[in-house]
């Protein structure tokens, strides 16, 4: 599998020797660089928008020898189901619990969906506000007052 990524493999350590030389010059600057923290961010997110696309088509790759798996699987709930319907009586919290763990697993795929929204807005706002930027700056020079 190695080499079918072996380019996405040797961008990343282009990357990451890149980090390298950039943290060594920050280390040895004297001036304060305002804004780079926040364009680092913007680098940030579109670094973790990567990883969880990465991480979608890995998942989505390993479905279907999942499926192929599929009588293995399921006698494994089955062994499984009585002892979390037991740990679910015990951890009842006075019957103020009322999620069942297929409900509590649904809502934390959901979370995380929901953080990856959210960082794709962010990531998309950035990049409205740098076009914007981008696109007023040549103009500014005309509109100052004196």
């Amino acid at each position: 599998m190695a080499e079918k990524n072996q380019d996405v493999l040797d961008m990343i350590e282009q990357i990451r020797a890149r980090l390298l030389d950039l943290e060594e010059d920050v280390r040895a600057c004297e001036a304060e660089l305002p804004g780079m923290a926040t364009r680092l961010d913007r680098i940030d997110d579109r670094i973790y928008l990567l990883e969880t696309e990465v991480a979608s088509r890995a998942k989505a790759a390993a479905e279907p020898a999942a499926a192929e798996s599929a009588p293995a699987a399921a006698e494994e709930p089955a062994k499984q189901a009585a002892p979390s319907k037991a740990a679910a009586d015990d951890d009842d919290d006075n019957g103020m619990n009322i999620l069942t763990p297929e409900a509590k697993e649904k809502l934390g795929a959901f979370a995380g969906d929901l953080r990856e929204v959210a960082k794709t807005g962010a990531s998309t706002l950035a990049d409205i506000n740098e076009a914007i930027s981008d696109i007023t700056s040549p103009f500014k020079a005309f509109t100052k007052r004196r």
